[in-house]
């Protein structure tokens, strides 16, 4: 009679040990680029001080908004003097729940001006300019530091994005700037093949429910380099907290 009390008590309390909460609902980031900026943010990262003068960022403007022209979108450039060079887009995402893994799950559309078998300084214009995605919990800052050759600007930690074509703890390498048959003038600009990629390593939100998007390149090409970022494309996918410690 013990034991069959007993099964009773386990059949009645295995539910609540077995049956997880739910982790929530996937959320979609949609930013035509082409037509404003949609909170998306400038930021360039790992470079000697007197290079920011040759920093060129701007968002579309309404008279130049469009969905056809290959000249539309978000224009980010910079000249990679530091043959390091990190420029790109970040954009904070709100409405998620709080304390929440999520995956990322990119779709991303941007030209270039260079093409897929180029020569260039330190590398390709095109294949060694790197396209990284990824995010953090909190708002990747920028800071300065001192070295023998100056003033150098880099991410403060914990944020890591890597280095080059190495990912880092909070960026993975995804892609590159090329155009397939594009001219290597770098005179006319042309699309750079749909970029399409799930990020296995989650990102956690904070207590408010939000967390940072990152897109960008970092630049193996030592000369200047300009791409217009157009749309960009995040599905938020939450996971569970065991998924996020093991996402491989």
């Amino acid at each position: 009679m013990q034991f069959k009390a007993l099964a009773l008590i386990l059949l009645a309390a295995a539910p609540a040990v077995l049956a997880a909460p739910a982790p929530g609902a996937k959320v979609k980031v949609n930013s035509d680029l082409r037509i404003n900026p949609d909170g998306w943010t400038p930021v360039y990262a790992d470079y000697i001080g007197h290079m920011k003068s040759r920093f060129v960022n701007k968002p579309v403007t309404v008279a130049d908004a469009s969905a056809a022209n290959t000249k539309t979108g978000y224009f980010v450039e910079g000249n990679n003097n530091s043959d390091d060079l990190f420029m790109g887009l970040m954009r904070e995402v709100t409405g998620l729940a709080p304390n929440q893994h999520y995956k990322m799950d990119w779709n991303i559309n941007m030209t270039s001006p260079f093409g897929d078998d180029c020569f260039g300084v330190g590398g390709s214009p095109g294949g060694s300019n790197y396209v990284k995605i990824g995010g953090a919990t909190a708002k990747p800052v920028v800071v300065q530091t001192r070295t023998a050759s100056g003033d150098f600007w880099t991410f403060a930690a914990p944020f890591d994005h890597g280095h080059q074509a190495d990912d880092g703890k909070d960026m993975s390498t995804v892609s590159n700037i090329s155009v397939p048959g594009q001219a290597c003038e770098g005179t006319s600009f042309g699309p750079v093949p749909t970029i399409r990629d799930l990020r296995n390593k989650p990102v956690k939100t904070d207590a408010k429910g939000s967390l940072w998007a990152v897109v960008g390149i970092d630049s193996g090409f030592e000369g200047v380099t300009g791409v217009y970022w157009q749309q960009i494309g995040i599905e938020l996918i939450p996971v569970s907290e065991e998924e996020a410690q093991f996402p491989f």
